[in-house]
Formats: structure tokens, sequence, C-alpha cells
């Protein structure tokens, strides 16, 4: 299922209505056995924080009403979560759920593999139509510079580098799979030859307590007299 997502803390408001600013990116899956979508709104206290009510929703629901026509806007009854405390009204939340129309980015279309980071801004501050530009990591990383919380530069292995190491460490880990596989065909080729060499050596040695055998016993002979002839050698011979 999906990370729990939190929105950002609304300060000093009316419990009565709370304004949330946040868009969360759901993805969730369209199956009659995916995870329910649970939301909660919580209270901040002195020393963490404390749940307030709730509410479930079945992930084919959400699936449904955001490929609606027209995304509209939906109040929903949550639930207390503390049985024993009092509301003059029940309490409820108000959602849209819409497919992702605010991502200028399109980033549910760029491939997961690609080694490119893809950024958008606006020509025209915010009236200029957004562009979206790829540039490969190596690029980005060296257009923008690594900084800490205070702003300062700080160091980074160039991703030539990395890419060499993270080839070497491939290339190690297929050899280490490599000798594996090789590992366990030369154990099953010798359990298996071992089967086999032991079988043949169990009916040469039937076969001999035949040949050995007074009387004689005239051939050919099947399995099943071998296998007695020798259970009867071996409760003659026991103890001896």
């Amino acid at each position: 299922g999906n990370p729990p997502m939190v929105t950002s803390l609304a300060e000093s408001k009316s419990p009565k209505v709370v304004h949330f600013p946040e868009v969360l990116t759901l993805r969730t899956r369209s199956h009659h056995f995916a995870g329910r979508v649970n939301m909660t709104v919580k209270e901040l206290g002195i020393v963490g924080s404390r749940d307030l009510c709730m509410v479930s929703f079945n992930s084919m629901d959400i699936i449904a009403w955001a490929r609606g026509h027209v995304p509209a806007l939906r109040r929903f009854a949550m639930r207390l979560v503390d049985p024993d405390s009092e509301s003059p009204t029940p309490p409820w939340i108000s959602v849209q759920f819409s497919q992702p129309v605010h991502d200028i980015r399109h980033l549910d279309a760029k491939r997961n593999n690609d080694m490119t980071v893809r950024t958008s801004f606006r020509e025209n501050c915010r009236t200029g139509p957004p562009r979206t530009v790829d540039m490969h990591i190596e690029v980005f990383k060296e257009r923008y510079e690594l900084l800490d919380s205070d702003g300062r530069h700080i160091a980074e292995p160039p991703e030539h580098d990395l890419a060499e190491v993270r080839w070497q460490r491939e290339l190690e880990t297929s050899i280490i799979c490599l000798l594996r596989s090789l590992l366990l065909s030369c154990l099953g080729c010798y359990v298996l030859v071992r089967f086999y060499v032991q079988s043949c050596y169990r009916q040469f040695r039937h076969l001999t307590m035949a040949v050995l055998n007074m009387p004689p016993i005239r051939f050919p002979v099947g399995v099943t007299q071998l296998a007695k002839l020798a259970a009867a050698c071996h409760n003659k011979t026991e103890g001896t």
C-alpha cells in the first residue's frame, strides 16, 4: 500500500471549518483485494498528536470517482476515533478525487529506468505556458550544485565515477550469480550420478549373488527374483 501521507499543519483554525491546501497524489490498484484508503484528522498536542476522526474508502470507489466525466466535490461523514468523545454534529471531510492533472511535468508517462531529470518552469513567471526540460543526471548535477541546509556547497563524487562503480558492482553480482549457478549445477549432477552409480552397484551386487549362488540360478532372471535372492543372502549372513 501507499505510505502514510501528511498534510501541512493548520494553526489557529476554528475546529468548525479547517482547510488543507495540499493536493495528494495517491496510487492505488483497481482490484477488489486492494487495501482500503484511510483518512484521519489529528489534533496536535503538547507532546505528539491524537486521532480525532477517520473515514475509510474502498480503492475501487476512489478510482470510479476519479474517472468521472466531471470530478465532483464530495462530502463524507467521518467516524469518531474515541467513542466516549462528544460532538454536536457528525464530523465530515470534503474531498475531490480526480485524475492527475496538476503535474505539468507528466511524470506518469516518464520511463522509470531513464537516467534523466525532468524539470519545469514558466517563462513569464505565473502567466506563461509551462515548459519541461529533460537533462541527464550528470548534466543536472553539474548545473545545480549540492548544498547543505545552510546553503554551503557540498562535494560529491562525479557521476561517471559512480557509473563505473555501479558497473563493477553489477559485474560482480553477475559473476557471483554465475558461480552459484555452476555450483548448484555441479551439486545436482553429483546427486544424479551418485544415485545412478549406487543403483548400478546394487544391481551388479545382486547379479553377483545370483552367479555365485549354489545351486546356480538359470538366466535370464527377473528383478523381483534378484531382490528375493539378495534378501535371503542377507538373512543367512546376518550377524557373521
